[in-house]
């Protein structure tokens, strides 16, 4: 699993976390993960007021990197 996070640091704190796995199997595994579970409730709990899940495929990916 890849997790890329993008954070601001000014009110009101937004997070944009990307995360990709190669298959559905692998999303089922991360949700039942201990730590991961934990470090959720504890977000659920202290720091966020919401937040919204989005579950899509790639249909294709580039980029650019100078240098």
């Amino acid at each position: 699993m890849d997790i890329k996070p993008v954070e601001a640091h000014e009110p009101p704190y937004y997070a944009v976390v990307f995360t990709s796995v190669r298959r559905e199997e692998g999303a089922g595994v991360w949700q039942r993960n201990a730590e991961h579970r934990a470090v959720q409730k504890q977000g659920r709990a202290e720091w966020y007021e919401n937040y919204t899940v989005h579950v899509a495929k790639v249909e294709r990916s580039y980029g650019f990197e100078r240098g």
